[in-house]
């Protein structure tokens, strides 16, 4: 799995580059929206504790959803690069978040 190989937090950092901007926007001002608030303070605590693997706990309930919401609002899997949104949410969610700053 290149995942593995690369590193996680590179692999992922890596998918965020090279996403189309339009993607990387439509769904960052739709998590900005979507998401609670009490949600996106208990991910600030968590990242705080470890921005690497904040959301491994979360990939087959909430991010599941997310993935989920994501295809319905701004655009299917096979609109993606790697044509999957496992690949991309966990860093559009840090973005929506003021968690990172860039796309770098």
């Amino acid at each position: 799995m290149k995942e593995k190989e690369e590193g996680f937090a590179e692999f992922h950092d890596r998918m965020l580059r090279e996403c189309p901007t339009w993607i990387v926007d439509k769904a960052v001002e739709f998590l900005k929206r979507n998401i609670p608030s009490e949600v996106k303070e208990q991910i600030k605590e968590e990242y705080k504790i470890d921005p690497v693997h904040w959301c491994s706990p979360y990939h087959f309930s909430w991010g599941m959803f997310i993935r989920n919401k994501l295809r319905d609002n701004v655009c299917t899997d096979d609109k993606l690069p790697s044509g999957n949104f496992d690949d991309y949410y966990v860093r559009f969610v840090e973005l929506a978040l003021g968690l990172r700053e860039d796309r770098k």
